[in-house]
């Protein structure tokens, strides 16, 4: 019995290391050019005058500068468009004869009115770490052919106790787009990340664009396999020290609706391999606690020692994780096994939204799944 729980726990700890076995980070790509092509930044926006001055005050300060900025806005009702404004963003607003709404509708009318070679999608509550980001994208875009899609997750900044919960949610963000895994290229990319998103204006419009993906809440997953299926690669990567964001700053109310609004939806994308082996790590996360305490408790002698190995060495991989993906505490990481039961509680009522409501509520919105 106890053999075959250390077993059984051994392989769902190795099943985690398969699916997110290596990471590349934008800032690690170094191919200098000696001309960059025009940028146009695009920001889409609903109600984000708290975190448009941030991004803004960030791209002031980037030793390359964009083309043009544009912060398209989203039926806003609070200051977006006068901060945006403030900082010399253009500004584009949705017009009362276009009924369509939502991040894609508004990254479409962006794209329509820029004019450089080259796009960069940022949400709004993302910002560059160091003035060099922009360089980083750009020769990082020239390096893969300026073809298809560069795509990054950024850094996950938190400042409150109840963001630090958002760990594993991160975590499965990159595990389950099928790119990181011991497999290598053997799986095809699940999509692209929806915070940035760079390619060329000449490629987006030749697949469509956002245009024909409005009012989907699965824009990144959707424009990623559009690109896909016309013979353009999708690049992945993470955005430590290049580009980060602090997601869901206004409460665990804010953060539950942000993280099941669609991750149901995203976990169809992944590959069915990738993601039983991701269930089987979920299971051992949860599992190794419940096992270091029947062993602590409920045995005696060398059974005592397994338990608490199991418990290092998931804490141990969990840790190297998280650095990876966010700036989160050690300390949190301690009681690991309730970051996997609040990420199989939130997945499962995104799981209820998608599959029964066919609703999710995002930013004061009903949106249709």
């Amino acid at each position: 019995m106890v053999i075959g729980s250390v077993l059984f726990l051994c392989f769902t700890w190795l099943a985690g290391w398969a699916v997110f076995y290596k990471v590349p980070f934008l800032f690690n790509q170094s191919k200098d050019l000696t001309e960059y092509p025009s940028l146009s930044i695009i920001i889409p926006a609903r109600n984000e005058a708290e975190n448009l001055p941030i991004l803004l005050k960030t791209l002031e300060q980037q030793q390359f500068r964009p083309k043009e900025i544009i912060v398209s806005d989203d039926n806003s009702t609070d200051s977006t468009i006068e901060v945006a404004k403030s900082y010399g963003a253009q500004i584009i607003e949705k017009q009362p004869s276009d009924s369509s709404v939502g991040k894609g509708a508004a990254c479409s009318r962006g794209a329509e009115a820029a004019t450089g070679e080259w796009l960069l999608f940022m949400d709004a509550d993302t910002y560059l770490e160091s003035k060099d980001s922009l360089h980083h994208f750009m020769r990082t875009f020239e390096r893969q052919g300026r073809k298809g899609v560069l795509s990054v997750q950024p850094y996950h900044q938190v400042k409150f106790l109840y963001e630090q919960i958002s760990i594993i949610f991160n975590i499965m963000v990159l595990a389950g787009m099928n790119a990181f895994t011991f497999f290598g290229d053997r799986f095809v990319e699940a999509g692209a990340f929806g915070p940035c998103l760079m390619c060329t204006k000449e490629q987006y419009e030749l697949v469509g664009g956002h245009k024909i993906i409005r009012g989907s809440i699965m824009e990144d997953f959707v424009l990623g396999k559009k690109f896909q299926e016309s013979g353009f690669p999708i690049h992945l990567y993470a955005g430590k020290k290049v580009i980060h964001f602090r997601m869901y700053p206004d409460g665990i109310k804010q953060l539950i609706e942000g993280w099941s609004k669609n991750f149901a939806t995203a976990s169809q994308a992944t590959n069915p391999k990738v993601l039983f082996l991701i269930i089987c790590w979920i299971s051992g996360g949860i599992l190794s606690g419940v096992f270091l305490v029947a062993t602590l408790f409920f045995s005696i002698g060398y059974t005592m020692f397994f338990g608490v190995a199991i418990y290092l060495f998931y804490l141990i991989q969990l840790k190297v994780f998280a650095d990876r993906v966010g700036q989160f505490r050690f300390s949190v990481l301690i009681g690991y096994p309730f970051l996997f039961f609040f990420f199989i509680v939130l997945f499962s009522w995104s799981m209820i939204q998608t599959h029964i409501f066919k609703t999710v509520t995002w930013k004061g919105r009903k949106l249709k799944v």
